[in-house]
């Protein structure tokens, strides 16, 4: 019977050593394919939870749907929390996606990831992990920083990016993403366009009888209508033929010149008010102390004398009423000449000269 020979000491060592070769080559790759699987993990659980984050934003955005939270303002962010992310039996990971309003779209960035092998660092490495949207991670704070905004003072030119030109008639700072302003200009009879022609200010508050059945102290004259600009729900029930013109017709023409200038839809639209001219007039100059007046006319220019051009370059309408008077409104003309009409009257070549509240990206 032969004797079974086993390893020498020597070759054990020869294959202790091969092997421990192997495993020093292999290990980095074995390691990094384990690293690679975390991170595909991680990457695909963020990008369905943006997906999801998304349709809901997007239907919110449409008022389809109800979020917990708040969408953002235009140059504004929101943080939402993400959902703990398994990566392995002992951890997952937590942070937010911020949510950033970009001129109306909306981006998403991971912010606040707890561990540091899994922050998207720059966009490159976002591309590189699929991660498409969310385009960096800018550091672990979970508080988004305060936005700012240019700032605007009153009498201030800007031009829209629809080549619009308006007038500031608010101061607006540097932490408000909107402002006021007033056109430079009557908008067209037919809301087609701005307009500095006589015959296009035929825009009257009201034609006659127009409200006369609501039979209220606003509404008691067959000659003159009403001179109230909104319903208030009780005793003036139906808009002004003006205001009505201005929602129903200046409005959507703004808003359609804007979005297909790339801007936004505007926040609010109406006339100007005798106290908005009175703060022109006084920011224009210090030593003013132009009070509204409710009765009688007086002419600005004369009174003020550093009163801005702009301000009395066409006539318009204003929507201060008259308080001895309740079928007058008050109105201005190119002489600076404030005084009150009734509204349909044979003199009616006053025109809509909006006031708009828009987001401040819609200046160019």
């Amino acid at each position: 019977m032969k004797n079974k020979k086993g390893f020498t000491l020597i070759e054990l060592l020869t294959v202790i050593a091969i092997l421990a070769i192997i495993l020093l080559i292999a290990a980095p790759t074995i390691l990094g394919v384990l690293d690679k699987a975390k991170k595909n993990t991680f990457k695909n659980q963020v990008l369905l939870y943006v997906e999801s984050l998304k349709q809901q934003v997007a239907l919110t955005a449409l008022n389809q749907a109800d979020m917990n939270i708040t969408l953002p303002d235009e140059g504004e962010s929101t943080l939402v929390s993400i959902q703990d992310i398994p990566m392995d039996t002992n951890t997952s990971l937590k942070g937010n996606i911020k949510i950033v309003n970009d001129n109306g779209s909306y981006k998403y960035i991971l912010v606040g990831v707890n561990d540091d092998n899994y922050k998207v660092n720059n966009e490159v490495e976002a591309k590189s992990l699929g991660i498409n949207d969310i385009v960096k991670n800018d550091g672990t704070s979970s508080t988004p920083p305060t936005p700012t905004y240019t700032a605007y003072n009153i009498g201030q030119q800007v031009t829209l990016k629809d080549n619009s030109t308006w007038y500031v008639i608010e101061n607006s700072d540097s932490s408000s993403s909107t402002v006021t302003l007033f056109a430079s200009s009557n908008i067209k009879n037919d809301a087609s366009g701005f307009t500095t022609v006589m015959d296009e200010y035929k825009i009257a508050f009201d034609e006659a009888n127009a409200r006369l059945t609501e039979n209220n102290s606003y509404c008691i004259s067959p000659i003159n209508g009403c001179n109230m600009y909104a319903s208030n729900g009780s005793t003036v029930t139906e808009d002004s033929t003006i205001k009505k013109f201005i929602d129903n017709q200046v409005l959507p023409y703004i808003n359609n010149s804007l979005k297909a200038n790339g801007g936004t839809s505007i926040n609010s639209i109406r006339l100007i008010t005798l106290q908005e001219i009175c703060n022109i007039i006084n920011a224009t100059d210090t030593s003013n102390n132009c009070i509204p007046i409710t009765t009688g006319s007086i002419n600005f220019k004369d009174t003020y004398i550093s009163v801005p051009e702009w301000l009395y370059s066409i006539n318009y309408w204003t929507m201060t009423l008259n308080s001895s008077n309740v079928n007058y409104v008050y109105h201005v003309d190119t002489n600076f000449y404030l005084n009150n009409v009734a509204h349909a009257n044979n003199d009616v070549k006053f025109g809509a000269r909006p006031v708009i509240i828009t987001n401040k990206s819609n200046i160019k």
